[in-house]
């Protein structure tokens, strides 16, 4: 946390935060200042991923993450669509039919799962 606080006073835009996420036109990116907004979640999109509860600079701890992040998806796309970069794997993520590699209620189960009402074509699991 400390380091993060040192950053952010540095350069204060290299962390920020979205107002509006769901508004794609306009999104209202902001300046997250870490003295006036606590507590918060930190997550850290690296090779992995962390999610951080943070009360101060000196109290905080660790929620949960994983070792999958960024690296590992990237690795994969490139391995399996032949792409150099991620912003090259995410064109072609947001070009393709995502039933191709989602685990379909179908795929479990053969069809649709009648005594959930779940039909076949619905994503189970990505």
């Amino acid at each position: 946390m400390f380091h993060i606080n040192f950053n952010s006073k540095l350069n204060p835009k290299e962390c920020f935060y979205y107002e509006e996420p769901q508004n794609e036109s306009n999104p209202n990116k902001h300046p997250f200042i870490f003295d006036t907004k606590r507590p918060f979640l930190l997550v850290n999109i690296g090779s992995g991923i962390s999610i951080l509860h943070v009360d101060s600079e000196r109290n905080y701890r660790r929620i949960t993450g994983t070792s999958i992040g960024d690296g590992t998806f990237l690795g994969l796309c490139c391995l399996l669509t032949g792409c150099s970069s991620y912003d090259e794997a995410i064109q072609l993520a947001t070009e393709r039919d995502s039933t191709k590699v989602d685990k379909l209620v179908k795929d479990i189960y053969g069809g649709d799962y009648e005594r959930f009402g779940l039909p076949g074509h619905i994503v189970a699991s990505r």
